[in-house]
């Protein structure tokens, strides 16, 4: 079939020959300047159709085009005439809709990726300071443990001078020790809290490192004086401990271990379970090995009767449960076993 624009430019030039021809009838010359004169009408009558309804409308899509090619949003096409054209107009600006549709989508997407490159970038960049961070943090743990560690076999090695100074209570921190271990393994201790506890019978007595020699030493009993200032050991160990942070359990272990179930003990007089368990065991321990060491003004007492005072005392200056379990230990004869290690 024809299009719309044929068929208006056939009628078009039939129209401008008949009308030529017309005029020209009215002309007197030849037949050869009349055909002349016909045929350059309808050109010229063409000319002016084929400039309104195809040249215009083209030039209107190169301009168009060109105003895409720059990425121009406005490059849309308007086109007034046939049917044609008007399909052509509406075909280039759906074009013109989706090409800008698609050069902004993929902006967004260039844009996403740009930012996603530089998270990456920044995080790796922050992954490597983590990591710098955390070795240098490792460094100074280690540094710390070093210096930590150094200072415990300090104390430990003053806690040996300071028995070795004094025959009488050489050994006593040792034998407190083991007495304290087999009382936490026959309740249950767990191992973490009997290593806290191990470490704290070691040094219950490092704050006697501050006492004077003469009162220390003193081969007859303490007057009033003389013991107030010896109670004050436990306060001086906290001071020395408290340089070490992962001593905090022994050093609250050490400074409570004179302390009494009912609350009448030193220094702070506290009573019942807000003591720690393990200040509660070592109590019992560190009395039982004094009442059975000799001392300048007195022999060692017998086991049995050290076991008997234990008895008497629980409750008022013993965990009475505790009491219990340490007797038990006693009769089943692990408590002379240790006692007679030291004696070999």
């Amino acid at each position: 079939m024809f299009s719309s624009l044929t068929i208006k430019l056939s009628i078009l030039v039939s129209i401008s020959i008949v009308l030529v021809y017309l005029l020209m009838s009215q002309i007197p010359s030849s037949d050869f300047v009349r055909l002349s004169v016909g045929i350059v009408a309808a050109l010229f009558i063409s000319t002016l159709f084929i400039h309104r309804y195809v040249t215009t409308p083209l030039n209107k899509l190169i301009q168009s085009m060109r105003l895409l090619e720059q990425g121009n949003s406005t490059a849309k096409l308007h086109i007034n005439g046939s049917r044609q054209m008007k399909t052509l107009s509406d075909s280039f600006n759906l074009m013109v809709d989706r090409i800008m549709q698609l050069v902004d989508n993929t902006a967004e997407q260039v844009f996403e990726l740009a930012q996603a490159q530089e998270r990456t970038g920044h995080n790796a960049e922050l992954h490597l300071l983590n990591n710098e961070l955390e070795k240098s943090l490792a460094d100074v743990r280690l540094l710390n443990i070093r210096q930590e560690s150094i200072y415990l076999s300090i104390l430990n090695a003053l806690v040996s001078t300071l028995e070795a100074s004094d025959p009488y209570t050489h050994g006593h921190s040792a034998r407190v020790t083991r007495y304290s271990l087999a009382l936490a393994t026959r309740i249950g201790l767990s191992n973490e809290r009997s290593s806290m506890l191990e470490q704290a019978a070691i040094l219950h007595d490092i704050g006697k490192i501050g006492i004077d020699k003469s009162i220390l030493h003193n081969p007859g009993r303490l007057n009033d004086e003389e013991l107030a200032i010896m109670r004050q050991h436990p306060v001086i160990a906290t001071n020395i401990l408290r340089h070490v942070d992962h001593l905090a359990d022994v050093q609250d272990c050490v400074v409570k271990h004179h302390e009494r179930f009912d609350g009448t003990g030193y220094p702070h007089g506290i009573s019942g379970s807000n003591l720690p368990i393990e200040a509660r065991i070592m109590s019992i321990a560190d009395t039982y090995d004094a009442m059975t060491s000799h001392r300048p003004y007195r022999r060692g007492l017998p086991d049995e009767v050290a076991i008997k005072e234990l008895s008497d005392n629980a409750g008022s200056q013993f965990d009475p449960e505790l009491v219990e379990h340490f007797i038990a230990l006693w009769r089943e004869g692990v408590l002379t076993d240790i006692s007679g290690d030291y004696l070999a």
